[in-house]
């Protein structure tokens, strides 16, 4: 009996030790973002962050836009992504800049193939907002 109480003490621990780690806590720029400006009213961005990297996932609500999973390197305010790994029909590259930690910019430095790309958003700074 005595084991089986040890057992669950530490596997209630460990999980403790998860929950409260920060790694499961949320980053600075975790949450929802969008571009009203340039983007519209119903393009969105779910981003999380953990330690030095971020993960980005494009939706567009109510829309057939294809979902874009981006992956980053973070380093200082500065976020360089791409989408190559991750969506391999679709290579976009893109810079990110926070600005705080509700406002920022994004530039698009590259994108192919050129089908399935807009050409008017490469190379233009694109001013997003955290959303919630």
């Amino acid at each position: 009996m005595k084991k089986k109480t040890l057992i669950t003490g530490v596997l209630l621990a460990l999980g403790f030790i998860f929950l409260v780690s920060p790694s499961a806590l949320a980053g600075d720029y975790d949450g929802v973002w969008w571009s009203p400006e340039v983007l519209g009213t119903s393009q969105f961005f779910m981003v999380r962050q953990v330690g030095g990297t971020i993960a980005a996932i494009t939706f567009e609500l109510g829309g057939d836009a294809p979902v874009t999973v981006f992956l980053g390197s973070l380093i200082g305010n500065t976020v360089q992504m791409s989408s190559g790994e991750l969506t391999p029909t679709l290579d976009i590259d893109m810079t990110g800049t926070f600005t705080s930690p509700i406002e920022g910019t994004f530039v698009v430095n590259s994108c192919s193939p050129s089908s399935e790309c807009e050409s008017t958003l490469t190379g233009v700074t694109i001013p997003i907002h955290k959303a919630f």
